[in-house]
């Protein structure tokens, strides 16, 4: 966009984007609104999506701005032994305050949460951490 090749592009990032805010700085950045009722129907079937806004003020935006997103997922290989998945799963939960202070998107990572929308099947060593601490 900035080198003036592409005048559109879709973005799938935490908020905010530093491109997004280096773009805006120097373009007159138009940001869409994605159709709520459109996406609903996308979501009846793709539940992994979900209805968002971009913040007033985020990008030079004057009003918020309707959008889809989806959620952050962490995806391993099948072939990752229970074993490994599982002190994958405990190495982000028990590091999450540190991965906090990196991206504010973090934020939104939390055990009560963290299956839901699922883009793909839950690792058996993820699924093993989940419900240890579900039990407790």
């Amino acid at each position: 966009m900035k080198a003036g090749k592409i005048e559109a592009a879709f973005f799938s990032s935490g908020l905010p984007n530093s491109s997004l805010m280096e773009l805006e700085q120097g373009l007159d950045l138009q940001l869409i609104t994605i159709n709520q009722d459109k996406l609903q129907e996308i979501i009846a079937t793709k539940p992994y999506f979900k209805t968002f806004e971009i913040p007033a003020g985020t990008y030079g935006n004057d009003a918020a701005i309707p959008t889809a997103a989806i959620m952050n997922a962490l995806l391993v290989s099948s072939e990752l032994s229970e074993a490994d998945g599982y002190k994958l799963t405990k190495a982000l939960f028990d590091n999450l305050d540190g991965l906090k202070t990196a991206h504010q998107a973090a934020n939104d990572i939390s055990l009560a949460t963290a299956r839901e929308g699922m883009v793909a099947p839950i690792h058996p060593g993820a699924k093993k951490y989940y419900d240890e601490q579900a039990a407790k």
